[in-house]
């Protein structure tokens, strides 16, 4: 259809687009009310945040690391200096226990061996756990549906990036033994969740996948091509 002419109905392709998402979001709300589905469900995996944070804090207090974002904003909302502040009681058990082949947890690992393993585990985490259309299957996406897609494989680009910076700056910042164990152990927890519930929990038999259709429209004058047997 040429740009700016109106279809049959008296709508515009764009007028026509708008009206089909709001139908598909009516649609899916009645889905979602017949099925007792909560409409904030995507939401739902934030209320672990603060679970995290704080036991990630926890496992910094007992490394004596104080460099912690919740330390950090509530030393700003006080007023306090977080390079000022009273430095933190390390766990006395994590300096002589000790795990793997490190006899102190509260030192860093000169090798390099854990910043790799945290790097690794966080690109594992988010390749598995972010999934995005590849470039060939965005071609066949309209504009709007290519705009989204396109701002998705930038964010996961861009966090895979901060993966590998993270153990860079882990390896540079000497960050504790005991805390990168902690890190490394959280993230393949969640990820092998993940692949268990993906698996095992919501979907016996997974669903076919739909193969590409394509409709053409013939210009003045071509006939249709035969059909093949």
């Amino acid at each position: 259809m040429a740009r700016g002419r109106e279809s049959p109905e008296g709508l515009l392709p764009t007028q026509a687009q708008a009206a089909y998402s709001l139908e598909v979001r009516k649609r899916t709300r009645l889905l979602y009310r017949r099925w007792k589905i909560n409409p904030y469900w995507r939401f739902v995996p934030f209320l672990q945040l603060p679970v995290w944070l704080s036991l990630m804090e926890g496992v910094r207090a007992m490394c004596g690391n104080e460099y912690g974002l919740l330390r950090q904003l509530f030393l700003r909302k006080s007023g306090e200096s977080a390079a000022g502040a009273d430095a933190l009681v390390a766990e006395p058990s994590l300096a002589t226990e000790g795990a793997l082949w490190f006899p102190n947890l509260l030192d860093g690992d000169p090798t390099g061996t854990l910043p790799a393993i945290v790097s690794a585990s966080l690109l594992v985490n988010i390749l598995y756990g972010w999934k995005t259309p590849t470039l060939r299957q965005m071609a066949d996406l309209p504009g709007p549906e290519l705009a989204k897609s396109l701002m998705s494989m930038m964010l996961k680009g861009t966090f895979m990036s901060l993966s590998i910076y993270a153990g860079y700056a882990a390896y540079m910042a000497n960050m504790p033994v005991g805390l990168m164990i902690y890190w490394i152990a959280s993230t393949n927890t969640a990820t092998v969740q993940s692949w268990f519930l993906d698996r095992y929990m919501f979907m016996v038999k997974p669903l076919n996948v739909w193969s590409a259709r394509y409709v053409g429209i013939l210009k003045p004058g071509e006939q249709r091509p035969p059909v093949p047997f």
